[in-house]
């Protein structure tokens, strides 16, 4: 399996310093790049966004476009979640432990991974269209896979 945009993977991410203020250990992640496919990069890298559970955090309310939530069952998440865009990190493709699941076409797949208004779409608009999407929504269904099905899946795949 070639990760993908959009894919939502189990990844084990390092300690930060200072601690409490970065994501680390092990926790679903939003990939938002795939260096690979722009060239033939020095080492299998992926750029993710951390996820956390979403309990209606002002924070991620005062700012839906750098902390998109996601409804429960979106990608598979069992609890509606926060990709939080202001950590993105690039990890080595060695740290996916497994596949967790895939945005559908039904989500606002654009909004989560640019955290950016689109096309002059205000910030109270994508907001209120999040809110709006029906958790449970469907996902792709896939066998889980790890680090080593990533590395060795054939391009174009």
């Amino acid at each position: 399996m070639t990760p993908e945009p959009g894919m939502v993977l189990w990844v084990a991410l390092g300690s930060r310093l200072p601690p409490g203020h970065e994501q680390s250990g092990e926790r679903p992640a939003l990939v938002v790049g795939v260096p690979g496919k722009l060239g033939v990069p020095r080492f299998p890298m992926l750029l993710v966004a951390p996820i956390t559970s979403f309990a209606e955090q002002s924070w991620a309310l005062r700012s839906p476009g750098l902390y998109p939530v996601m409804q429960a069952g979106s990608a598979s998440l069992p609890r509606a979640s926060v990709v939080l865009l202001d950590q993105l990190q690039s990890i080595d493709i060695r740290r996916v432990l497994r596949w967790f699941g895939t945005l559908s076409k039904q989500q606002p797949r654009d909004d989560a991974l640019s955290g950016w208004p689109s096309r002059g779409a205000s910030t109270r608009k994508r907001a209120s269209r999040n809110a709006q999407s029906e958790p449970g929504g469907p996902t792709e269904a896939r066998e889980a896979g790890s680090a080593r099905d990533f590395a060795s899946a054939p391009e174009g795949r």
